[in-house]
């Protein structure tokens, strides 16, 4: 009967320091929700868009497929839920001017012009939700000859 009590009181103890030392260690669930905190706030700043993938046209024959990675920037915070409401406005009238800039300035065989597109996005961009609220950040532009 010794034996079984001594032994109970080993495990009692075990037990116990397992518990105090659960109670030392922080909570990873709340470090957890306070990095998606952050990470929401990040988020709220900028808006990440599908790539725009552009036909690229010699008269009749496809020559090739522009793609171009872009995200929006807020100028101001406050400016995060008005843009973002119109983001379908915004691909639209971005595929549509920036078709029409590929037809006349790109060609599969040669490099993009990063400045010339980054100006032709921000204008289309103003365009649909004014001046100074959205910034265009071009990732990359490429292309890729032949088609999807």
């Amino acid at each position: 009967m010794g034996f079984c009590l001594n032994n109970l009181t080993n495990t009692f103890k075990w037990s116990l320091l397992v518990l105090v030392l659960s109670l030392m260690v922080p909570d990873h669930k709340a470090f957890a929700q306070e990095e998606e905190n952050q990470e929401a706030v990040e988020q709220e700043s900028d808006i990440e868009m599908d790539p725009l993938l552009i036909n690229l046209y010699r008269g009749q024959v496809n020559e090739g497929i522009l793609i171009i990675r872009y995200h929006i920037g807020m100028a101001d915070d406050g400016n995060y839920g008005d843009v973002n409401a119109m983001v379908p406005k915004i691909i639209a009238t971005l595929y549509t001017d920036v078709t029409r800039l590929a037809r006349l300035r790109f060609r599969a065989d040669e490099p993009v012009n990063i400045k010339l597109l980054d100006v032709f996005m921000q204008r289309s961009l103003d365009k649909v939700v004014g001046k100074d609220k959205a910034e265009i950040f071009i990732d990359a532009a490429v292309v890729q000859r032949g088609s999807l």
